[in-house]
């Protein structure tokens, strides 16, 4: 791990081990006391070339403050978000999420919300892998869950992998209800939970995923 300078902003940039035993990962994190942008590239532990582009796309970046930008440009989905009334609170790589209060609760834990992630078509044992891997870091993050049984079901004529649960974190007894879609030639991932008027938030969930559509 080395202390760097990115433009005029601190950096830590690091070379480590990744998930998979014959690859490695690059990681570069900056910012200040207003944001802070973390960027990952993987290369085969042998591949010195691999490597070596990914040193160069990491000296390659510039990070303009001043530039404005549309944070639901890449959201090639849309849903209805009058349903539950939450708000846009921020964008990790590809996950939306959407919470009561908006941005005041993107890094509150235990705040109403919903997230949204389209990534690429995945088969169907694929998509209920992942649903089984949603679960998994939920625990590992501390999130108790009542049920962990899978249903197979179809919304608005689409394959869907369903799970709702009851759940507790951090002192606070909640709901959970979590779908993984294949639409089109796209799967979309749907976590939504809520801690209090479980069962009118439930209803809102379940309504808020039949209206999810490619744009």
């Amino acid at each position: 791990m080395k202390i760097i300078k990115l433009n005029e902003f601190e950096a830590i940039y690091a070379d480590g081990t990744a998930n998979k035993p014959d690859e490695r990962a690059l990681a570069l994190v900056f910012g200040d006391e207003s944001f802070t942008v973390m960027i990952l590239g993987f290369y085969k532990t042998e591949d010195k070339a691999g490597k070596k582009e990914l040193q160069e796309i990491f000296q390659s970046i510039y990070y303009d403050k001043s530039l404005q930008i549309d944070p639901l440009e890449l959201a090639d989905f849309e849903f209805d978000q009058t349903i539950t009334g939450f708000k846009y609170a921020m964008t990790v790589s590809n996950l939306f999420l959407y919470t009561e209060k908006g941005e005041s609760d993107a890094q509150n834990p235990t705040a109403n919300a919903l997230q949204i992630m389209a990534f690429s078509q995945l088969s169907e044992k694929e998509a209920e892998n992942h649903s089984n891997d949603l679960l998994r870091r939920y625990e590992q993050s501390g999130v108790k869950l009542d049920n962990k049984i899978i249903t197979q079901t179809k919304i608005n004529n689409h394959i869907a992998f369903v799970v709702e649960t009851k759940i507790k974190y951090e002192g606070k007894e909640g709901i959970m209800y979590q779908a993984v879609l294949l639409i089109e030639n796209t799967t979309i991932s749907f976590v939504a939970w809520a801690y209090n008027d479980f069962d009118n938030y439930l209803t809102k969930f379940k309504k808020t995923v039949e209206t999810i559509k490619m744009q």
